[in-house]
Formats: structure tokens, sequence, C-alpha cells
């Protein structure tokens, strides 16, 4: 679970992190990322995803993606 504070009050966000990694041989090529839990697609990256993991992870901008369709939470992060 991530911990953020709003307005002086601390909430969980119970998160699953996907970690990407950028893919220098082939930068042009787009994939899309659909939800271990219903299928839905989430989002569109470029890179490759090396480990889904539940909780959150370091991250120096995180951004938290929600399924449409089953609200799960995914915390995105990428690896330079």
């Amino acid at each position: 679970m991530e911990s953020k504070t709003y307005t002086g009050e601390k909430i969980d966000i119970p998160v699953t992190s996907i970690i990407l990694e950028s893919d220098p041989l082939h930068p042009e090529m787009f994939a899309l990322f659909f939800c271990p839990k219903c299928g839905d697609n989430l989002f569109q990256y470029s890179g490759t995803v090396i480990m889904i993991v539940p909780g959150g992870t370091h991250a120096k901008l995180p951004l938290i993606k929600q399924c449409r369709k089953c609200k799960t939470k995914y915390l995105i992060n990428s690896i330079v």
C-alpha cells in the first residue's frame, strides 16, 4: 500500500507497481498494457515491462493509473 497525505490526513492507496525499462534497440515500438485482473487496456508504452509487483515502489515522479473497468490502481515507474 502506498501512503499519501492529503490535507493533513494520511490515507492508504492500494496499488500494484509496474516497472518499465527502455529498449534502445527499438525506441519507436509501442505496445498496449492490459490490466492483469480484467484484461482492459490501460496505457500505451515504449520499452519492456520487467516487473509487476504488489505494493508501491520508489518513484521520482509517481504516475498512478486506475483501470476503468475493475478500478485497480497501478503505479507506473520507469528505469531510464
